[in-house]
């Protein structure tokens, strides 16, 4: 199982989790942009965006952060993924790992 707080306006790149997921907002807003997979037929053609959400924790305001559970049905630190470019619809496997305290 995995937890992030996210710091106002951090972002990530468009990215796949190559598992289930469920994310429930505590406090603040995470604005969220969905994309079609590539296919082999789309390769190289920039993504198509299907949707954009702006997941909040209901008649709360909040300053300063966002405090959200993302739960995962794998590790997803060990999982391989696949971040896309959002122009090109170039995918480019990577595995987010962990950050271990010094």
């Amino acid at each position: 199982m995995a937890s992030g707080v996210w710091d106002v306006d951090q972002r990530t790149t468009v990215h796949s989790h190559e598992t289930w997921g469920v994310v429930g907002i505590y406090a603040g807003v995470e604005h969220e942009f969905r994309y079609l997979t590539p296919t082999a037929t789309t390769a190289g053609m920039p993504l198509t965006q299907t949707g954009e959400t702006r997941w909040h924790s209901g008649q709360v305001t909040v300053c300063c952060t966002t405090v959200g559970i993302h739960v995962y049905g794998g590790d997803i630190a060990t999982i391989r993924r696949w971040s896309y470019d959002v122009a090109t619809g170039e995918a480019t496997p990577f595995v987010s790992g962990w950050d271990t305290p010094a």
